[in-house]
């Protein structure tokens, strides 16, 4: 049936229950059961489509799996039947994404073919008999497929099916476009008897071979009109009945109804029985072959599992619908054990034959079960089922097949115009098609990885970057301080980093900082400040960037200051010595601090600004509201407080009665969260006024107000507010104008922010 076999993805929505990812993990009868019977004819004849497409691929496994020798192809075959059908059964009933057909996995099966040759070599090469042979390898196939069913289970219980949806479209566009040519070539083959390359094509053709690929050809044709004209699902399968009723009949009448006519798959004549346990008994394995091939049978699970992952992945994509992966891992893991219990050989979800088992009518999880009860009738009884339907039907339905795994694998990106996953996905189904799914799938996650890496360095690590001059910490300070912190304001520079930082983005961080500081003025940038709140995460390479960053800032003079650091980069540096009491170079748990800290050491640069003592208060109000007016006037309406450390000055929901003035000291703004927890949103500082919106509200308290350390402060009640305006109404306007002043100041410096932040 062609070197990928016949897999693929559906392109319709299928039943309501094809979205039933909560359903029970075991269906009852009425969940999978059609509802009437022409529900029941479509599963029925939709599952007997799907057999025929399906054995056609078991047979040609059969034959590349079987040691040399005769009738062991017979066994084989029966393993695979018999396995398929009890696998089949679990997995159409378990599924998330009903109705699906299963049967032996592909990329499974090619490391069979592998392991089953290393095996019989061995085998017979200590002495071994042709039947002793064939016993060996298909006990070692025995023991892969349970494994590999116990692997995917044991995935399935603790639900780990989240740790492998890393399949990039690509890959699966790649798996798809690999398989459609795959199908075709195959299908050219068995209608034909002719490779698909140009010694084939060019090779002398017989009338019979041409015919049956022309019928294939017009049969490809008919089935696409057929969808587009008729949108009933069952319009296929009755169509494929009728055809094989009258093809039959035409070939009958010319003599041509027999098994070496060349119209029809060569018979399969009686299968055996074969007993893992019996044979296990009799022969068994020794250990040396077990230990040699130990790494062949856990490469032949991980290998069914990559597959599974792909498969799910595709038929996904194209149902538009969402999978439950622990629930595929589960349903596949007991089809395994389910298989090994009869000595069968476990099968895996087809997507190509899934997808004709929808098209063809099937609407339950019956269907899926139909199409495993054939292959137990055909390996029980012998019933030689794909006799009855001419090699060209069949290559018709799977040119069908991968004409439609083509159109899909390259439709999306090509009207989405993204022209580098068209050429992944051409390279990965080269790669799938020269070298086998397991190198192409393997091979196209990692040029996923690598394009993914090339096109997130592109993305700048930096979400934003600003100066103390448009961006403060919550601190309220002085008119003066912020005058000054504004004015100096290029001497903190401020970089916040966003997404992973990786080799691909850390030295671009550097370079972008390092042009930020030369484009000042020598001297001029002191702090640098970076927060690494919004990275998730960081590799060496961030490291190594922060050092360069930190020999450059010595010979300049600067001070590196990092906030929020991831908790590994953070031990690395201190282990380092990059921070420490010898180091310039700071590191605090969030940005706010680390801002904080940077201002108070530009500050301390000031002459002017000093630690303030309360003496100077009067002085520092009287040239707020004019140089005309005398101190020991002013304070006489002030009341001069000493607030000891966490002290409350206000609560929230307080009146609203006084304006306080910080004489000394610093002085905490909270929240309460809702919670009963007080959440501090800002530190005011000494020459700063706190208390000034509620009282002109005239609303009580919006915060809680607590001393950080001992304060002094000089307060205002309105009682003597209210003095003011009757005694010195000048005096009361000049307060009026300072107030405005110092909200319209901060306003303006909120503006900036949020400008900043909305960047």
């Amino acid at each position: 049936m062609g070197k990928g076999g016949p897999t693929g993805i559906a392109t319709t929505t299928g039943s309501p229950d094809s979205n039933a990812t909560t359903a029970p993990v075991l269906a009852g009868i009425g969940a999978f059961f059609p509802r009437d019977w022409r529900g029941l004819v479509g599963d029925i004849v939709a599952g007997i489509t799907v057999s025929i497409v399906l054995i056609g691929n078991i047979i040609g496994f059969s034959a590349l799996m079987a040691p040399p020798g005769a009738g062991n192809v017979a066994t084989v075959l029966w393993v695979l039947l018999i396995g398929s059908c009890l696998s089949g059964i679990v997995i159409a009933l378990m599924t998330s994404l009903p109705p699906i057909a299963a049967g032996l996995d592909t990329p499974t099966g090619a490391v069979f073919v592998l392991l089953g040759a290393a095996v019989g070599a061995q085998v017979a090469a200590a002495g071994g008999s042709g039947s002793a042979v064939t016993h060996s390898v298909l006990l070692i196939f025995w023991v892969a497929s349970i494994i590999s069913g116990l692997l995917l289970l044991g995935l399935g219980a603790i639900r780990w099916g989240y740790m492998f949806r890393f399949v990039p479209y690509c890959v699966v566009g790649g798996f798809l476009a690999a398989t459609g040519w795959l199908l075709i070539a195959g299908a050219i083959r068995m209608t034909s008897g002719r490779a698909l390359d140009l010694a084939g094509l060019q090779s002398s053709w017989r009338t019979p071979d041409i015919l049956m690929l022309a019928g294939a050809l017009v049969l490809l044709v008919v089935l696409l009109q057929l969808r587009k004209w008729i949108k009933s699902p069952f319009v296929t399968s009755l169509f494929l009945v009728l055809l094989c009723i009258v093809a039959n009949a035409v070939l009958w009448q010319q003599g041509l109804w027999t098994s070496n006519s060349g119209w029809y798959i060569p018979s399969i004549g009686a299968l055996p029985y074969w007993s893992p346990l019996a044979v296990w008994n009799q022969n068994g394995l020794s250990s040396g072959i077990l230990l040699q091939t130990a790494p062949e049978i856990f490469a032949a699970s991980a290998v069914a599992l990559l597959s599974l992952v792909t498969k799910t992945s595709s038929i996904e994509v194209m149902r538009s619908t969402s999978a439950d992966l622990d629930r595929e891992f589960i349903a596949h893991g007991a089809g395994a054990l389910a298989a090994g219990a009869a000595g069968g050989i476990s099968g895996a979800v087809q997507v190509g034959s899934s997808r004709l088992l929808q098209d063809g009518g099937g609407q339950t999880r019956f269907s899926g079960v139909v199409t495993a009860l054939i292959f137990g009738a055909v390996a029980l009884f012998s019933f030689d089922l794909p006799s009855f339907v001419p090699k060209f039907v069949v290559g018709g339905l799977v040119l069908y097949l991968g004409y439609g795994f083509l159109i899909d694998a390259f439709k999306r990106p090509f009207l989405q115009k993204s022209w580098a996953d068209l050429i992944l996905i051409l390279v990965i189904a080269i790669i799938c098609v020269q070298f086998g799914y397991v190198v192409g799938v393997l091979a196209g996650c990692v040029a996923a990885c690598l394009v993914f890496a090339y096109s997130y360095a592109r993305v700048s690590a930096i979400k934003r970057h600003t100066t103390r001059a448009g961006f403060s910490s919550n601190v309220d300070r002085s008119l003066e301080a912020a005058q000054f912190l504004r004015g100096r304001g290029e001497a903190i520079q401020i970089y916040w980093l966003t997404g992973y930082v990786f080799f691909g983005t850390s030295d671009r961080i550097f370079q972008m900082v390092k042009a930020d500081v030369e484009k000042c003025a020598d001297g001029v940038v002191r702090y640098v400040l970076i927060d690494f709140a919004a990275v998730t995460g960081a590799d060496s390479s961030a490291v190594l960037s922060l050092v360069k960053l930190r020999n450059y800032f010595d010979k300049k003079g600067i001070v590196l200051v990092c906030s929020s650091l991831v908790p590994s980069a953070r031990f690395a540096l201190e282990k380092d010595g990059f921070f420490g009491p010898k180091s310039p170079h700071r590191s605090f748990n969030d940005r706010n601090a680390a801002l904080e800290w940077c201002e108070e050491e530009l500050l301390k640069e000031r002459a002017q600004v000093e630690e303030m003592v309360e003496d100077k208060i009067p002085v520092w109000l009287a040239s707020q509201l004019g140089n005309w007016i005398r101190p020991d006037f002013l304070l006489s309406y002030l009341e001069r407080r000493f607030l000891r450390p966490s002290s409350v000055l206000y609560r929230q929901g307080d009146p609203a009665d006084s304006i306080d003035f910080i004489a000394q000291g610093n002085l905490a703004i909270e929240i309460d969260d809702g919670s009963g927890k007080r959440l501090r949103v800002r530190r005011l500082a000494t020459h700063s006024i706190v208390g000034e919106m509620g009282f002109f509200r005239q609303q009580s308290r919006s915060a809680t107000v607590v001393a950080d350390g001992p304060a002094v402060i000089f307060t205002l009640d309105r009682k003597n507010f209210e003095r003011m305006l009757a005694d010195d109404p000048k005096l009361a306007a000049s307060f009026y104008e300072f107030v405005i002043h110092v909200l319209a100041d901060r306003l303006e410096f909120a503006n900036r922010e949020i400008t900043i932040l909305a960047r």
